[in-house]
């Protein structure tokens, strides 16, 4: 069984996709985690953010040979560690330098393509969730259920003001939304989201056969309770079909 979401940045994928991975017992695959590495990689590699177009090969030879791990986590919160080339590089690839290092390696066809393949042979070897931007289209579009999961960006701002500033959770709403922490926020999601819908290669896009769920005012729990609907039915049009 796969089970593929894509979206934009911050609808909440990763973590409804741990949430349903730990409840079915399925392997949680985040692919955006490898982008992310390949990133890390070719920032320590001493690659400028602004160099990664020219140097497209180099960071295509760095994907290639690049051990990627996916382990399980001993704190349930987090359900996996990142493991690159020996090294635990979970928390390393979760900042914004690496947001945008993860946004521009995923733009070159020459990383994409080795990325996908390793991807693609860890997904058709066993019961998975996996969740990116081209996971339904591009890296397992056979599987049996795809999801794309949007939210409006102003919600994706807010969630993200509030993760990053703790101390704003006891302002009202609007304050929170005239800030210029939330403005400046904002403008990096609409701008992500832009670069990822009109990139060349694999670009951000609804599968044609894929649910929609909208997160904007929806709970993690109630999207998980919606994904976990959707297996049940492919399991049992599985059983049917057989």
């Amino acid at each position: 069984m796969i089970v593929a979401l894509d979206g934009p940045a911050g609808s909440g994928k990763s973590t409804a996709s741990k949430q349903l991975a730990r409840e079915l017992g399925f392997l949680y695959l985040d692919t955006g985690a490898m982008y992310r590495s390949i990133g890390y990689l070719a920032k320590e590699a001493g690659i400028a953010l602004e160099e990664v177009p020219a140097q497209a090969e180099k960071i295509a030879h760095i994907a290639k040979d690049a051990h990627i791990e996916m382990k399980p986590s001993h704190n349930p919160q987090d359900l996996i560690h990142v493991w690159c080339n020996g090294e635990d590089v979970k928390t390393k690839i979760r900042t914004r330098d690496i947001d945008a290092y993860a946004s521009a390696v995923a733009t070159l066809p020459q990383v994409r393509e080795e990325l996908v393949k390793k991807q693609q042979e860890i997904a058709r070897s066993q019961n998975v969730v996996l969740e990116g931007r081209d996971t339904t289209t591009v890296v397992c579009p056979e599987a049996q259920v795809k999801v794309y999961l949007e939210a409006s960006a102003a919600s994706r701002a807010f969630r993200r003001t509030l993760e990053d500033y703790p101390k704003f959770s006891h302002l009202a709403k609007e304050d929170i939304e005239n800030s210029r922490e939330y403005v400046g926020i904002l403008k990096e999601i609409e701008q992500r989201d832009y670069q990822d819908m009109h990139r060349e290669v694999s670009p951000l896009t609804k599968a044609h056969d894929a649910r929609v769920i909208d997160s904007s005012n929806c709970s993690i729990d109630d999207v998980v309770s919606q994904l976990k609907a959707l297996v049940q039915n492919a399991e049992k049009d599985a059983y049917e079909a057989v």
